[in-house]
């Protein structure tokens, strides 16, 4: 889990964001509560409409200003 949060970390902190850790965080645990959610009710939509409400925030988050 850790070599997840750190990845996610080093790409927030390559696209200039100074809040990359906390970010790398939030993003990590709304996969995994997504993943087991939709384990856990045989829905593998609900994987695919979180894959995209994360995408869709990583492209905020590039053009927004990084939390100081």
């Amino acid at each position: 889990m850790q070599a997840l949060i750190d990845g996610a970390e080093q790409q927030f902190q390559e696209i200039g964001r100074s809040d990359a850790h906390e970010l790398a965080i939030e993003m990590i645990t709304s996969y995994q509560g997504c993943a087991v959610l939709a384990h856990a009710t045989a829905s593998p939509e609900l994987m695919r409409r979180e894959g995209d409400r994360v995408d869709r925030w990583i492209n905020e988050l590039q053009t927004s200003p990084s939390r100081r």
